[in-house]
């Protein structure tokens, strides 16, 4: 047999499968999917009571961050990544590229 005789045999296997047209398995799933949605709701209130808005931060901050003098070599790495992986999508000035542009972030955003 040739790849395309395969390709439509699998096909076709693949629709009646999945397109069987028994009425209770559907209205079975239905309400399996009801249920599902159902039970989802109590988590996520329970998600959004113990939502902590610090999270991800690190463990750097003001009071354990000592900055010194600038090493050349990590900056020119540090711009070299940001030119290929920000600059694609964040611009310096206020304008929205894909991201939203850098311009007053540390006026939005804390340290």
């Amino acid at each position: 047999m040739n790849k395309l005789a395969i390709f439509t045999i699998f096909i076709l296997a693949l629709v009646f499968v999945q397109c069987g047209g028994n009425p209770e398995t559907s209205s079975s799933s239905e309400e399996s999917s009801t249920s599902t949605e159902a039970t989802s709701e109590p988590e996520t209130a329970a998600n959004a009571e113990s939502y902590d808005p610090k999270r991800g931060e690190g463990k750097f901050d003001e009071a354990n961050l000592k900055l010194g003098a600038l090493d050349k070599a990590m900056a020119e790495k540090g711009e070299a990544i940001s030119g290929t992986k920000c600059i694609s999508c964040h611009k310096l000035t206020g304008e929205k590229l894909v991201g939203p542009g850098w311009k007053g972030v540390t006026e939005r955003r804390t340290r």
